[in-house]
């Protein structure tokens, strides 16, 4: 798929649809880059998602 054509919205839709049917669910999104990762996060909330962000020096480890 092209850029933005969509992938991450696909993609989170299809895991809200796994969510629905399956409790607890872990899911990992593993990024080339930090700036990615950081869109991933921004648009996981947006679909109701609690993302733990894990890279570098933010504060995850607690979280997890």
């Amino acid at each position: 798929m092209a850029t933005g054509s969509g992938k991450t919205a696909t993609a989170l839709m299809a895991t809200m649809a796994v969510a629905s049917q399956v409790q607890p669910l872990l899911v990992l999104v593993i990024c080339p880059f930090t700036h990615i990762v950081e869109q991933w996060g921004r648009e996981a909330e947006r679909f109701g998602f609690n993302p733990i962000i894990c890279y570098s020096k933010k504060r995850w480890r607690d979280r997890v």
